[in-house]
C-alpha cells in the first residue's frame, strides 16, 4: 500500500499536480454493540448473560441494547436477556451463588427496562448520560473475584 502511493505520488509529479499527503482516517469512537444471549455460543448462556450485565457501563448495554434501538427494539433485548437469567428458569441448577447473582441480575434488567422502556424517562436518561458523558450506574459494592459476585451491589444513579 505504502509502495502504490509511493507511485501515485511521482506520478502526480510528472502530470505536473501537486502530490496529495495519505489522508489518516480519523480515530471515532466505537459505538456501543448489543450483544444477545446467543453470542455465547454453545458456552453456559445463563453465566454469559450475568458477565454481561455485571461489565455493563450503561443501561443499554445491561439489556444488550443500543441507544439507536426504537421501543420495540428495547423491549425484544430486554425479553431475551430475562428469559435466559429469570430465576425460575435458573432454580433447577445446583449452584446457589449463581441463583443468588441472576436473582439480583434480573432486578437490575428490570430496573434497566422501566426506564428504557418508558419513552419519558429513556429521553431524560439519554440526556443526563449525554450531558455529564459519565455513566448511568455506579459500582457501589467492590468487586471480589469475578464481576458477577458483585451483582448485588450494582445500583443506579
Amino acid at each position: 500500500q505504502q509502495q502504490q502511493q509511493q507511485q501515485q505520488q511521482q506520478q502526480q509529479k510528472k502530470d505536473g499536480q501537486k502530490p496529495t499527503l495519505p489522508v489518516s482516517p480519523l480515530k471515532v469512537e466505537e459505538p456501543l454493540r448489543a450483544w444477545r444471549p446467543e453470542d455465547a455460543g454453545d458456552g453456559d448462556r445463563v453465566k454469559f448473560v450475568l458477565d454481561k450485565i455485571a461489565e455493563a457501563q450503561t443501561l443499554y448495554e445491561v439489556l444488550g441494547a443500543e441507544p439507536s434501538f426504537d421501543d420495540e427494539g428495547v423491549r425484544r433485548a430486554f425479553r431475551q436477556v430475562s428469559l435466559n437469567i429469570h430465576p425460575d428458569k435458573v432454580q433447577h441448577r445446583n449452584d446457589p451463588d449463581l441463583k443468588a447473582q441472576a436473582e439480583a441480575a434480573f432486578k437490575i434488567i428490570s430496573s434497566a427496562y422501566e426506564v428504557l422502556g418508558d419513552p419519558a424517562r429513556r429521553a431524560a436518561y439519554d440526556r443526563d448520560t449525554l450531558r455529564s458523558s459519565g455513566y448511568g450506574m455506579s459500582i457501589v459494592a467492590k468487586h471480589s473475584g469475578s464481576a458477577r459476585s458483585g451483582l448485588a451491589g450494582l445500583s443506579f444513579l
